[in-house]
């Protein structure tokens, strides 16, 4: 799911019912591909205002059917953030998910990633090999509020 929700990529669908994913970041692509791999698919998206901002509704195919969201802030990736941060609303539920750096992330996570997570990512690194973290936590309607001013 978060993968398929945190992103700055577009969908199409064909004329046969095929899904095309387009994206300045080929790793966005990539990301989206390997989501609907595993069985998780963004089907559409759409611009729309609600309350004064311009969301995002998206529609996520799952193990569990299509499953409505909607993106309503958005910070893009960028190479002083070193990650990219949605706040989605997901069953009248809001969460913040971010992917990024785990030099950035272990330390927004709630103590860190863990020894054993981070020998993974330095094996992954020594054969040269990039790495993301994603996570994602619950937030309440404040919090969006207060991201909102600061964007």
């Amino acid at each position: 799911l978060c993968l398929a929700a945190c992103h700055s990529a577009q969908v199409e669908t064909s004329k046969d019912g095929d899904i095309l994913y387009t994206s300045s970041s080929p790793d966005e692509v990539a990301f989206l591909d390997a989501a609907r791999s595993v069985g998780v698919a963004l089907r559409a998206q759409r611009l729309t205002p609600r309350d004064g901002i311009a969301a995002v509704e998206m529609q996520i195919e799952g193990p569990h059917g299509v499953m409505p969201l909607t993106v309503l802030s958005m910070v893009p990736f960028s190479s002083e953030r070193k990650r990219m941060s949605v706040v989605c609303e997901v069953d009248g539920e809001l969460m913040c998910i971010t992917k990024g750096a785990d030099t950035v992330m272990g330390p927004l996570c709630n103590g860190t990633l863990g020894d054993s997570v981070m020998k993974q990512i330095d094996g992954y690194a020594k054969l040269g090999l990039r790495t993301l973290v994603v996570g994602w936590k619950s937030v309440d309607r404040s919090f969006l509020s207060a991201w909102q001013l600061r964007l």
